[in-house]
């Protein structure tokens, strides 16, 4: 086996009948991280030039789409609120942002530079505030959309701070909502009316001031409601009528989509629970947010995802064999995120995670096609920047599969071969490596680095079928995305 050091910028991962040209590159990606555009603690500059020192040669940032939450008073909203915004993509400016992203990857084009989001789909208040009940829920349940830059594609993002994305077409049954335009138009007519110099008598006269008040109040109530009420149609979600469920995620998953973008559960395990002043924010797991929807590209496995969802037999598997037995049109991925705003040191969380992308090219494009097609494996632990997974693969005879993509095996028996290494401070370690079909370990190989592995699989059973890999060792843990064999 061939051992590549650690310090090349990108090592190859090659399926052993690949071409040159078919072989991938292994690409160190730094994947979640907020800028001082948001509420980072380091500018766009700062994070490429950390990245680089730590052995990344790709950031996905992912600054807040919007840190907006308003609470407002029925029946006018909209008008009489209170607002709380926070630094953001949307208060720094769509156009500036991206311009930002272009102008740092300029300045340092050793690490390619993809601007992301993090994004608060959806956000609901219960309680009251005079009852000193009031709670914010949700605000934390967040999503990663990568891959979207055309500016009115990210302008229309359907998420409940951005008011005027989220209503439906305008219907028939709508024409009520319209009142105050209505009301408006009346009290403009009663306005107008003829008026007098002069009046015969005190009745005529109180009647003609009646008559303008009268049409005054229409004016003014006419008015607030209807720049309270724009515009005019019923919104699919509120922060005023409870949990939606999983509606507003799978709101914004189909709209990025449709659009060729990509959408990751950003910490679907994590529970965030706190005060601010008189009001508890409030956001709790939601493992089953990521059952219940379809056709998102997948989690982070790391930090906070895989305890339930990621570990062997658990909701990951779950999930990749509804997708196996044809209950899922598409197969779910997991990246690995830092979810690192302001807090901590940069430069020693950059040892402890890292994804690492199989791509064709270390360009922006590239990258974002690994990660749509899961050609990915993350690594967690200080000894994470020395281990090199040099390949796994499922193959026959005449043709390899690597993450993410599917053997058509014909009548052979599928082998899988394994080799990685550490480079660094000591090329030797005891390493155990969990190879796991349809979600259950079949077979642990206890190791010294470097591994050279070659297992054939005697007892596959046959149709559509999946492996997938897990590796430890001192101060590393590895996961890799599935590959799919079928006959």
């Amino acid at each position: 086996m061939l051992l590549i050091s650690a310090a090349v910028a990108c090592a190859v991962f090659a399926p052993a009948t690949a071409s040159a040209e078919q072989k991938l590159r292994q690409i160190p990606v730094l994947v979640h991280i907020s800028s001082t555009i948001s509420d980072g603690k380091y500018s766009l500059r700062e994070i490429t030039s950390i990245a680089q020192k730590n052995g990344f040669d790709a950031v996905i940032v992912t600054d807040r789409d919007y840190m907006r939450w308003e609470y407002g008073v029925w029946p006018l909203r909209n008008i009489i609120k209170k607002t709380v915004e926070n630094n953001s993509i949307h208060t720094f400016g769509l156009r500036k942002y991206f311009d930002a992203a272009a102008a740092a990857q300029a300045e340092n084009p050793e690490v390619i530079l993809i601007p992301g989001m993090e994004i608060t789909p959806f956000y609901y208040w219960s309680g009251s505030f005079l009852k000193g009940t009031l709670a914010l829920y949700s605000a934390h349940k967040h999503m990663l959309v990568i891959g979207l830059q055309n500016m009115r594609d990210v302008a229309g993002l359907p998420v409940t701070a951005n008011r005027f994305s989220e209503y439906r077409p305008f219907r028939f049954i709508d024409t009520w909502r319209l009142w105050p335009v209505v009301l408006f138009l009346a009290g403009i007519i009663l306005l107008k009316g003829k008026k007098r110099l002069a009046y015969r008598n005190s009745l005529e006269r109180d009647a003609a001031r009646g008559k303008f008040r009268l049409g005054a109040c229409c004016v003014i109530i006419g008015t607030l409601f209807s720049v309270n009420d724009y515009p005019f149609r019923e919104a699919l979600f509120d922060q005023y009528h409870g949990d939606r469920g999983e509606a507003p995620y799978q709101a914004l998953i189909d709209y990025v989509d449709a659009r060729n973008g990509l959408v990751f559960w950003a910490h679907p395990e994590a529970e965030n629970s706190s005060s601010v002043g008189r009001t508890a924010v409030v956001t709790r797991p939601h493992v089953q947010d990521v059952v219940t929807t379809r056709n998102y590209s997948g989690f982070c496995v790391w930090y906070e995802g895989y305890s339930v969802i990621g570990k062997p037999g658990g909701v990951w598997d779950n999930l990749l064999n509804e997708y196996r037995e044809g209950k899922r049109t598409r197969p779910v991925w997991a990246i690995a995120g830092l979810a690192f705003d302001y807090y901590g040191d940069l430069n020693k969380l950059c040892n402890d995670l890292r994804v690492v992308a199989l791509a064709r090219a270390n360009t922006q494009a590239d990258i974002i096609d690994a990660l749509r097609q899961g050609r990915v494996y993350v690594m967690r632990g200080n000894a994470s920047r020395s281990f090199v997974l040099d390949n796994f693969i499922v193959g026959n005879e005449t043709n390899d599969a690597v993450m993410g993509e599917t053997l058509a095996l014909g009548t052979e028996h599928p082998t899988i071969t394994i080799q990685g290494h550490f480079s660094e401070p000591v090329a030797s370690f005891p390493v155990t490596l969990r190879l796991l079909r349809n979600g259950k370990i079949i077979k642990t190989f206890e190791r010294v680095s470097p591994v050279a592995i070659e297992y054939a699989d005697k007892d596959y059973p046959g149709g559509k079928t999946y492996y997938r890999l897990e590796i430890t060792a001192p101060g590393l843990q590895l996961i890799t995305n599935p590959i799919f064999v079928k006959k």
